[in-house]
């Protein structure tokens, strides 16, 4: 079997090979850009969200070219002022001793960051101390800061609170690779997913897991398992591929990274490993697997909370770990109720990192969702100002400005998706919404795309709509029928199709 490796290291699965903590991916765009739990969270809690002043009107897009106002704070209101803190549970341990800060700036800002990551974590327990959440989030903060002991105890206090918390065991799995305990990180990461079966941050560890313990089978069904259920995740894929590659099935590995590229054929990754696949092809003695990817199954919105060491921050300084820190307690918060300290909180990590565009995004959904609209759009187009080659960042306008009724903006808007993201497919469904009233013709031709894309339910209900709009009945009621075929309990493509069936054609 070929050895492989990973950060210029070989593992071979003993203790020493596999110590070092996964980085957190800072600022990446989502996949996919709906957002998922966290918009459904959300979603939910404006019936009851506090601290949210009026709607405002609603504001039209700014054009690409046109500045937006400095500062991640500006969108601030008087009503997200912060309450007054709670006390801590007696059990929560004290914070590890440290030495005194240095008198440089940048040693005394990073004693001030290391005290608001604590405090920050040390609220969200403080407010909610019946929830798992807080717990979780302080162990991260101790362990990250050195203190193994507190950050253990923290843990496996959330897991007396939930003992299927996914968080929690993730977290002890990673501190299980870091001592080296192999069979005990493999034990805390599966009760993770079989707590969070989405979860891919999970899945990526188990299967790094499994493989520095050489047991290859195990991986490969578990990606198998995950491939079934998510045949359009490239980056299962590219790591099923590797590990193929591992077992020296280097055909299997062609084969996987070939689905990757149907999925995505600008994926360095599939186009890397399946050169690597095909120059081991026929070789007696293989070379060194190489398993790093530049996209692999982590995803800040759907991981646990990401850490680093602090030596990974050279060059980078404190500052994004300290907005990661404010991202997750502002998830909590938002899960739990609180939208005021969601708010501040992430405003805080864009401060903190302006470029973390997964806080620039929870934050505009919360400003939408809560009639907030000219701030959403505000945070949006300075998204775009600052990173105007992301299709993640034009999504998120074109889908605000089609909520307000703005379909000319939101079709500009999403013009530039599909120019920058051929392949995904929500970019052209969103755009056939867009044109329905504008060019029927572009709306038809968006449809077709997504629905070839991505030919999921939804986007073929789509396709019928818009054929049957153009009065094309037949294709129409063929798309219907492919929908309901994928999903028989699909009730808006079932009344679409009797809608259909009960109107007559017209000459």
């Amino acid at each position: 079997m070929p050895t492989y490796t990973r950060d210029r290291e070989t593992f071979r699965g003993e203790a020493s090979d596999v110590t070092t903590r996964e980085q957190p991916q800072i600022g990446r765009p989502m996949r996919p850009w709906g957002y998922g739990r966290l918009a459904l969270i959300l979603g939910l809690l404006m019936l009851a969200a506090s601290g949210c002043s009026a709607p405002d009107e609603k504001l039209p897009p700014r054009k690409a070219g046109e500045k937006a106002g400095k500062g991640a704070d500006a969108s601030a209101s008087p009503a997200d002022a912060a309450p007054d803190p709670q006390p801590l549970p007696a059990d929560v341990p004290p914070r590890p001793a440290f030495a005194p800060v240095g008198l440089t700036d940048a040693a005394k800002l990073q004693g001030r960051l290391r005290d608001e990551c604590f405090e920050v974590a040390e609220t969200l327990l403080a407010d909610f101390p019946a929830d798992p959440a807080g717990w979780t989030l302080l162990g991260v903060v101790h362990r990250y800061f050195g203190d193994d002991a507190g950050a253990e105890k923290l843990l496996n206090r959330a897991l007396t609170l939930d003992a299927n918390w996914p968080d929690a065991h993730r977290q002890l799995g990673n501190a299980a690779v870091e001592r080296g305990d192999l069979d005990g990180a493999e034990a805390h990461y599966r009760l993770a997913l079989e707590a969070d079966p989405e979860a891919l941050v999970v899945i990526d560890s188990l299967v790094e897991t499994l493989l520095a313990k050489a047991d290859t089978a195990a991986a490969t069904e578990i990606l198998l398992g995950y491939l079934a259920d998510h045949p359009r995740v490239v980056e299962g894929w590219c790591l099923l591929g590797k590990t193929r590659m591992v077992e020296g099935e280097f055909g299997a590995a062609r084969e996987a990274f070939e689905k990757a590229l149907e999925v995505e054929p600008t994926s360095r990754d599939a186009s890397h490993g399946m050169a690597e696949a095909l120059a081991n092809l026929g070789r007696e003695t293989p070379e060194p697997v190489n398993l790093e990817l530049e996209h692999r199954l982590r995803d800040r919105r759907d991981a646990a909370h990401p850490v680093r060491p602090f030596e990974a921050l050279d060059g980078i300084g404190p500052a994004p770990w300290a907005a990661t820190v404010n991202y997750w307690a502002a998830v909590a918060h938002a899960r739990l109720g609180d939208t005021t300290r969601a708010a501040i909180g992430w405003r805080r990590a864009l401060e903190l990192d302006p470029d973390d565009h997964d806080s620039r995004e929870a934050l505009a959904t919360l400003y939408a969702e809560s009639g907030r609209t000219r701030e959403a759009m505000k945070l949006r187009q300075e998204w775009c100002d600052r990173d105007p080659a992301n299709p993640a960042a034009w999504f998120g306008i074109g889908k605000l400005a089609y909520s307000l009724g703005l379909p000319e903006e939101a079709a500009t808007a999403l013009k530039n998706v599909v120019a920058l993201a051929p392949e995904r497919a929500e970019g052209h469904a969103l755009l056939a919404r867009a044109e329905a009233t504008l060019d029927p013709a572009a709306a038809l031709a968006a449809a077709r795309r997504a629905a070839d894309l991505d030919p999921t339910a939804p986007h073929l209900t789509l396709l019928g709509d818009t054929l049957f709009r153009g009065g094309e009945r037949d294709e129409a009621a063929a798309a219907y029928e492919r929908a309901l075929a994928l999903d028989p309990d699909d009730d808006r493509a079932k009344q679409a199709l009797e809608r259909l069936e009960l109107q007559p054609a017209t000459e």
